[in-house]
């Protein structure tokens, strides 16, 4: 059986490689996306942009797990972990060292050229 690929996951600099003109666009990142969204304010003009400058997800990340504990856990497991806790754990629960190179590794592209990580 054939590996599925999920787009989702998919790498970013993909899409926008070999095109022309793009010192005219603006990437946003979502790490921080209200304060992308201000910097660049004078872009948007007076459109109202609120929807996407406020945060959207509504999940909680205040259980207090060590960092990595969560990273072999299934996503079945994750959300029986969050129903009996209340909230999930911070992200950092989810990553050890290992998978952190990982996602390096993966999307070195994507962190070269939106300057991520750097």
């Amino acid at each position: 059986m054939a590996a599925v690929f999920d787009y989702h996951w998919r790498l970013q600099s993909c899409l926008i490689e070999g095109l022309e003109g793009l010192e005219d666009i603006i990437f946003l990142q979502l790490e921080h996306l209200a304060e992308d969204m201000a910097k660049y304010g004078d872009v948007w003009g007076d459109r109202d942009m609120s929807l996407l400058s406020s945060r959207r997800q509504s999940n909680s990340y205040d259980a207090v797990v060590e960092e990595g504990e969560m990273a072999h856990l299934s996503a079945d497991e994750v959300i029986a972990f969050k129903d009996a806790n209340g909230s999930f754990p911070k992200k950092d629960a989810f990553l050890n060292d290992e998978l952190r190179g990982l996602l390096r590794e993966v999307y070195a592209k994507d962190y070269e050229r939106f300057g991520i990580y750097s």
